[in-house]
């Protein structure tokens, strides 16, 4: 008895492993349950399998060989060109590229010129530059730019180029310095002072900056002596 049910058992597996189906099982959100109405139910298969981030305008920090550049409001689309877990690259145009210092060759500037002509495009930069790549640290919202250094113009590292000069707020400005000795002649009955003092004022007004430097001496005894000049 005890034979024949371990025959029959191990028939059931036999049959089992057989004629065994395959099973997949995935998360899902139901989209009713932000919105009833068909029409009006947004995609959400992209966020239930964790595939990338929906493009659209984020403010990141640019990045350019690891070298701190700027923040800027960028405009992320979708790309199957992107290498990182977003899915998203920058639309970033030339001028944006040359205030990076970064010069663009002739094709490049051709093929970029003929994007821009279209309303809807977006420009890639991995098309216009050679060799580069784009990563989006979207959760600290960096963007990290790597360019070959032959496209980098030959500037003075910490070079501002003029594109990004301004003239600043208006201000007034005033640095000073007081020295002062006193001295006392007992035998005499003498009293010796003497007094510096040395001014640096300015004001900044627009595209005009303003400076000058006075100064006063006193000594006792002395005539008091005032220089000045702009």
């Amino acid at each position: 008895m005890l034979k024949s049910k371990t025959i029959c058992f191990n028939l059931y597996i036999f049959l089992g492993t057989c004629f065994s189906g395959v099973v997949y099982a995935d998360s899902f959100f139901n989209p009713n349950l932000i919105s009833n109405i068909d029409n009006e139910v947004a995609d959400l298969s992209r966020f239930d399998k964790g595939e990338g981030q929906p493009e659209g305008m984020y403010s990141v920090e640019i990045y350019v060989n690891d070298e701190y550049v700027e923040t800027k409001n960028l405009i992320f689309y979708e790309s199957d060109a992107s290498s990182d877990d977003t899915g998203l690259l920058p639309c970033i145009d030339n001028k944006t590229l040359t205030n990076f210092g970064i010069t663009l060759t002739e094709n490049s500037k051709k093929k970029s010129e003929e994007v821009e002509s279209k309303d809807s495009a977006c420009e890639n930069i991995l098309d216009k530059i050679e060799n580069s790549s784009v990563k989006f640290d979207f959760e600290g919202q960096k963007l990290f730019l790597s360019i070959p250094q032959i496209m980098f113009k030959n500037n003075v590292r910490g070079f501002i180029p003029p594109e990004k000069w301004d003239n600043g707020i208006n201000a007034f400005l005033l640095n000073y310095n007081f020295t002062g000795r006193n001295s006392k002649n007992f035998k005499d009955n003498v009293d010796n002072n003497n007094y510096f003092l040395n001014l640096n004022p300015g004001i900044n007004l627009g595209s005009w900056r303003f400076r000058n430097e006075s100064s006063w001496n006193y000594a006792s005894g002395e005539s008091k002596q005032i220089n000045g000049g702009i």
